[in-house]
């Protein structure tokens, strides 16, 4: 899948998480569900940062990726 498909699903997790008061999103959870590398989840959450889809402040760490 594409950098933009990847952001998309991971944009409509965000926003179900929100509007179903599941609580807030990170990165153990992202990995948990979506089954993907840590490197897939970093490039598609920094390319929704970078066209102003989302506003997160990201920091260092290895997460299974």
């Amino acid at each position: 899948m594409t950098i933009k498909g990847d952001a998309g699903e991971i944009l409509l997790f965000m926003y179900d998480y929100y509007v179903n008061d599941k609580g807030s999103v990170n990165p153990e959870k992202l990995l948990e569900t979506t089954k993907w590398e840590g490197n897939r989840i970093d490039r598609a959450v920094k390319y929704l940062k970078e066209i102003g889809a989302i506003d997160i402040i990201l920091t260092m760490g290895n997460h299974q990726g």
